[in-house]
């Protein structure tokens, strides 16, 4: 099915898109199974209220201000392969496995300002179109040779954040903003056809975290508003002008003619809302986000929901176990048979120390509650440092 489907495939994508107006970028396909988790960490899904330093990436940045020492995070994750993540079977492949999934540093500079950098990457999707037989004229039923199609979209975000504690003015209230430099790539080789294209544009992050002692517990209410990507870049290709195809006798060309193609990507915008309490025997987190996909062009505005619970065995070790639930919605525009996005995650975790260093596990999966395109297994390690 996936041979049947490469030349459509193909042709939707860049060779279609040369009789496009120029200006007008060819947005790749983003599939959610490729969008990154910068929330998950040993305490499930957590967009507001990180567990690591090295979520900040993707987090509340009003949370930086709970990181009262200069401090280093770096953080790994590995996402399990789909062999049908897409349409016509097309899969997914985690790609750039040996770069971190994030690194960041904060520094505390004062009682009210605090401060913080990272590297993240925002999405890593590869497709998978499996092997291809290569034919000829006068072997229209393959050679015995096979080729395999690489095409691989890649967006990582450089950041800078400012954190505010008003204590002072209004007790238990933090504010800050993030500001993300997002930078995107397309490659994609076809036997020896090749391109690829990179741009770049900004966006920004701002939140507000309150926190109040209850007397049995600390509760905290947080919530923050992420900016989406909107990126393209020119294409730049070694495709030739002509395609030839060889037989036995001679070779006979077809015109190709080319022309200046953009591509291009869109991430969504996001609301995040969070309540965390936090009792001395461990910690209770709900989240709910709404994630407006519709100008990616695939989906509606969609929901996410999770809860965790972490206990607290000693001041050197936690668990957890959470769940977290992400329902995409189609665009009216799609087939209701490409309905297979929707998916619940059980989540584990563990947090210790171990040499001078806060070790954090997580580990999500989703093979028990989650649509056929969607059954995935994340894992992911951070490790922090004070300096």
């Amino acid at each position: 099915m996936k041979t049947n489907y490469l030349l459509t495939f193909l042709v939707c994508s860049f060779t279609f898109a040369q009789s496009r107006v120029n200006s007008e970028p060819v947005n790749q396909a983003i599939l959610p199974q490729a969008v990154r988790w910068q929330a998950l960490s040993s305490n499930g899904f957590t967009y507001n209220f990180p567990t690591t330093l090295s979520q900040i990436s993707g987090s509340n940045p009003a949370a930086l201000n709970g990181f009262d020492t200069l401090a280093l995070g770096l953080s790994y994750q590995f996402d399990s392969d789909l062999n049908e993540a897409y349409f016509a079977k097309i899969g997914y492949v985690d790609n750039y496995l040996y770069m971190p999934q994030s690194i960041a540093l904060a520094y505390p500079y004062n009682d009210l300002f605090t401060f913080g950098v990272s590297a993240a990457q925002k999405y890593n999707g590869g497709l998978d179109l499996g092997k291809t037989p290569i034919t000829t004229i006068t072997k229209p039923e393959g050679t015995g040779e096979f080729f395999s199609p690489d095409i691989r979209t890649h967006i990582i975000s450089l950041s800078a954040i400012i954190a505010i504690d008003l204590e002072k003015s209004l007790p238990g209230l933090s504010f800050a903003l993030r500001y993300n430099f997002d930078r995107f790539s397309y490659e994609d080789k076809i036997m020896d056809l090749e391109s690829n294209a990179s741009g770049s544009s900004s966006s920004f992050a701002a939140g507000l975290a309150y926190q109040i002692n209850a007397g049995f517990s600390t509760i905290e209410v947080a919530g923050f508003y992420e900016q989406g990507a909107n990126l393209a870049g020119t294409l730049q290709s070694n495709y030739s002008t002509r395609i030839a195809i060889d037989s036995t006798r001679g070779t006979q060309y077809y015109g190709a003619p080319l022309s200046p193609t953009k591509a291009g990507a869109v991430l969504p915008n996001r609301w995040h809302v969070g309540l965390k309490a936090s009792p001395d025997i461990g910690q209770f987190m709900f989240e709910y986000s709404s994630i407006d996909w519709e100008g990616t062009g695939n989906f509606r505005e969609s929901t996410e929901i999770s809860a965790s619970y972490t206990h607290y065995f000693s001041d050197r070790l936690s668990l957890s176990l959470g769940g977290y639930s992400t329902e995409k919605k189609l665009g009216p525009e799609l087939p209701k048979s490409w309905d297979k996005f929707s998916a619940t995650f059980l989540t584990f975790g563990v947090q210790t120390k171990f040499r001078g260093l806060d070790v954090d596990l997580a580990l999500a999966d989703s093979h028990l509650s989650g649509d056929s395109w969607r059954e995935q297994t994340i894992f992911k390690i951070a490790v922090s440092s004070s300096l």
